[in-house]
């Protein structure tokens, strides 16, 4: 009998024995699913950081490429300064003088150069959006004329052309100053007058 009432008591430990250590392993589960859970959660923020994170990159490298575009543009200006600076005077001294045929050379080729009867100057182009607003020459301008002065030149984003601003002065009761914006275009290497509008 004692040896039953020993086997007994023996079973009865190593049971519940066990019985603490299978709600042991539960009880480390549930912590451990608990962890998992707070770790997927915190991925789950640190992907939507990192999506944060490259968007903000893209839109820098985005930032850098207009910057270098601009800068590449600005070297253009410089280095064909001299260029533009020649058509300009060109253009000037055709204007003044009303020389149609100098146009013709400065111009693209698309730009049709019009001469009045009244001796007048005008252009005209089949592209729509080339701007050839005013007359270049009328005969009372050549007696008018007095100086210009380039305030600069600069890069048109809506046009995509190279840009100076010029300012004529004219003889009138009063000192007279018209604003001369002219775009340059470069084709197959050589840089032409692709446009012109004057404004008061």
């Amino acid at each position: 009998m004692k040896l039953s009432f020993i086997t007994i008591f023996i079973c009865v430990v190593v049971l519940s024995g066990c019985s603490s250590n299978e709600s042991m392993y539960v009880e480390e589960n549930t912590i451990l699913l608990a962890r998992i859970s707070e770790i997927e959660k915190e991925l789950e923020i640190l992907e939507e950081k990192s999506m944060l994170l490259d968007g903000y990159y893209n839109m820098a490298l985005n930032d850098l490429d207009i910057v270098l575009e601009d800068y590449n543009k600005l070297a253009v200006l410089e280095e064909d300064s001299i260029v533009y600076s020649e058509l300009i005077h060109q253009f000037i001294v055709a204007q003044v003088n009303g020389d149609a045929s100098l146009f013709d050379e400065i111009f693209t080729d698309d730009v049709e150069v019009v001469v009045e009867n009244d001796g007048s100057i005008s252009c005209r182009s089949q592209d729509p959006l080339r701007e050839l607003s005013g007359y270049l020459h009328y005969p009372s301008r050549d007696e008018r004329y007095m100086d210009n002065i380039v305030r600069g030149y600069y890069y048109n984003t809506e046009k995509k052309s190279y840009c100076a601003e010029i300012v004529e002065y004219l003889k009138a009761e009063h000192e007279m100053g018209i604003f001369l914006h002219i775009d340059f275009e470069e084709i197959d290497n050589e840089w032409k007058i692709s446009g012109y509008s004057f404004d008061v």
